[in-house]
């Protein structure tokens, strides 16, 4: 039964989905025509100019709102924000900031530290994460998904090199594992991971502890390469997950505990 509420769910969100881009306009805000949601999603950031204050949900391709229905509408719940850039502008966790959720936020690029002192509540974090403790140099590019490691196995920005002219600046960042900082700050039950690094997301994970953290439910951006889509999705299985669903570029995973509990 609890399975058939799942697929009930995953099919009216994906119908919600086709509605949206059906009616989408120019503006490239989406207007949904479900009655029973009655909400304005907007795509682009931008819903401040169209004089959309009641605007519910910022993720670029329904992510919050996705979570939002895995949880029920959780309001007490806890977040990590994993290279979430702007702090509003299509961010995977900050509809749940409003709705009273606590959390931790890391962003590696020193241009939108201030903007998440100024308009977020949680603590936002200006290091970067990865299976050991570093220290690394980063290489920040006009373009945010060009920026990049300059040194190490990989990186931000791993996709693809960028010519130097594309660099604005070029600094120092602490490396260190997810589970460190968690020990830190208390922090092992949580709800939501939105993990979204350009292409350090494998190395992100394997510096979890997985026997202490307890993470619900967690959407990876996971575009690498089909052979990293396969590895990343086949960790998280053997850690216990289910592979549920994929928006866009990003895969949505659920501890399989939580779901026999939740859907029973």
């Amino acid at each position: 039964m609890k399975h058939v509420k799942m697929l009930i769910k995953i099919l009216l969100l994906k119908v919600y989905y086709f509605i949206q881009e059906k009616f989408r306009t120019k503006r490239g805000v989406w207007l949904p025509y479900l009655e029973d949601i009655g909400q304005v999603l907007r795509a682009d950031g931008k819903h401040h100019n169209w004089n959309l204050g009641y605007t519910q949900y910022y993720s670029q391709c329904g992510q919050d709102l996705f979570v939002d229905f895995l949880l029920n509408g959780k309001t007490d719940g806890v977040y990590l924000d994993v290279g979430g850039n702007d702090p509003i502008v299509i961010n995977n966790t900050y509809y749940f900031e409003k709705k009273g959720w606590s959390g931790l936020a890391f962003e590696p690029l020193k241009k939108y530290i201030p903007k998440w002192k100024e308009q977020r509540k949680v603590r936002c974090l200006q290091i970067a994460l990865g299976d050991k403790a570093d220290i690394i140099r980063f290489s920040e590019a006009k373009k945010d998904y060009l920026s990049r490691r300059s040194s190490g196995n990989g990186g931000v920005g791993v996709t693809g090199d960028c010519d130097e002219a594309e660099i604005v600046d070029t600094y120092e960042v602490s490396q260190r594992r997810l589970c460190d900082v968690l020990e830190e700050y208390g922090m092992h039950d949580i709800d939501y991971l939105s993990l979204d690094v350009e292409g350090m997301e494998y190395e992100i994970l394997s510096g979890i502890n997985w026997d202490v953290d307890n993470i619900k439910i967690l959407s990876v951006e996971n575009v690498d390469s089909l052979s990293s889509e396969l590895k990343i999705r086949q960790f998280l299985v053997d850690k216990g997950y289910i592979y549920l669903a994929r928006l866009s570029s990003d895969d949505f995973f659920i501890k399989k505990d939580y779901f026999e509990i939740a859907w029973r």
